[in-house]
């Protein structure tokens, strides 16, 4: 569905030779301290000379991944918002961010190029999974400033969208509003010549592993940070920014549907914040609302481990003339064997203490219901058969499971 209105433009968009001056990527690396992930930041100075259009690319850290990004007009250049184009804006490597700038008014425009960086393993070490989805829409009778949308979906095996990019095809367009549903993400653009617009959204896992041990990864919900509206003054720009709560990481924001003459003019994260400049050119003053797309983790507990006693009885045998107590054990959640499996077994007393020890044996666990012999050391207290009569105590890698009411019966 397209929506036809017209709005007011200033100046025009020129395609020429591009002119770009980039200069060392800036990297700030961070992490937030109890969300095990790791983050970055990269960026690009990039001058567009009147007429001109320039691309440049910024490039994140090795071991991280380009997640979200976008050229950020210097603020004494906001005045010029009218006259910029931005006919690309997205990943163009695993690791960089391209975007590509048309200066339309009569002076040179200077910006960066910034990036934001996910690191593709946590501090802990959890190796995390990335993934993309795409789509593609074509604009209407491009002879009109029209709307169109486009939204493209995270794969099912990293559902968690934390970034999306751009590019347009056959002239220029305007970003009009950018949001997220948490695994897709959606552009509004208004047409000014562009035949068709692609977009792709940047998506990780919901889980990471190392070894045994896991993380869950997840996007805090919007009641944690809800939107905010702000009222902008015509002839002015304003940065909204909007911080994500303390062990999450801003990765990328969000804007709803702008008013005629209102334009977004770039963002930029550290790392619980994300701040968006916005620059209003509509002769009245106008209403931003704005949201951050928060990233956390948390680690998973490890099941704990147990050493049990599989029927909750053990049989009573006399073997070569001593009496021995037959069991069989599992051990359960250890990261390999659990070794040897040491056993003990007491009387049980009435209040459900332990009495006198009865047995011992120990066994060297290969599997599940490994079998294992306890000797008799004092067969008179040993009870004669089906009694919920004593207490057996399993020991082995540092775990120590601790049974009552077990049965000592007689085959």
């Amino acid at each position: 569905m397209r929506i036809w209105r017209a709005r007011r433009r200033t100046g025009a968009l020129l395609c020429a030779l591009a002119l770009a001056l980039p200069l060392a990527a800036a990297t700030t690396p961070a992490h937030a301290a109890s969300s095990d992930l790791t983050y970055s930041r990269a960026q690009t100075f990039v001058a567009v000379d009147p007429g001109a259009t320039a691309s440049a690319t910024a490039t994140c850290p090795v071991g991280t991944i380009a997640i979200n990004g976008s050229f950020q007009v210097d603020s004494d250049h906001t005045g010029r918002a009218a006259d910029l184009g931005i006919g690309q804006n997205r990943r163009t490597g695993f690791r960089d961010w391209t975007a590509t700038v048309s200066n339309g008014s009569p002076v040179r425009i200077t910006g960066n190029v910034r990036v934001t960086c996910l690191g593709t393993t946590t501090a802990g070490g959890h190796v995390l999974g990335f993934g993309q989805g795409a789509a593609s829409d074509p604009f209407g009778d491009v002879e009109l400033d029209g709307f169109g949308d486009t939204t493209a979906t995270c794969p099912a095996a990293q559902p968690i969208a934390v970034g999306a990019g751009w590019e347009l095809t056959g002239g220029d367009a305007y970003l009009n509003a950018s949001t997220s549903d948490g695994s897709s993400w959606t552009y509004s653009f208004e047409g000014a010549g562009a035949t068709a617009v692609s977009s792709w959204v940047y998506c990780v896992d919901d889980g990471a592993v190392a070894g045994t041990e896991a993380v869950t990864i997840g996007l805090l919900p919007t009641a944690a940070v809800p939107p905010t509206s702000s009222v902008v003054a015509d002839g002015s720009s304003w940065d909204a920014t909007r911080s994500c709560p303390v062990d999450s990481l801003a990765v990328a924001g969000t804007f709803e549907t702008l008013g005629a003459g209102v334009y977004h003019l770039g963002a930029e994260s550290a790392t619980r914040d994300f701040r968006q400049r916005f620059y209003n050119d509509s002769g009245a003053s106008s209403t931003v609302s704005t949201d951050v797309v928060c990233l956390t983790s948390a680690a998973v507990p490890p099941p704990p481990r147990t050493i049990t006693e599989d029927n909750d009885k053990v049989n009573k045998r006399v073997i070569g003339g001593k009496p021995f107590l037959a069991a069989r054990v599992t051990c359960s959640n250890f990261p390999a064997s659990c070794g040897t499996v040491v056993a003990k077994a007491f009387v049980q007393n009435p209040d459900g203490s332990r009495g006198p020890r009865v047995a011992t044996g120990k066994v060297r666990y290969s599997g599940p219901a490994t079998p294992m012999r306890l000797a008799v050391s004092r067969a008179d207290l040993v009870p004669g058969a089906a009694v919920d009569a004593l207490v057996l105590v399993l020991a082995a890698g540092g775990t120590t499971t601790v049974t009552k009411d077990v049965d000592v019966e007689v085959p």
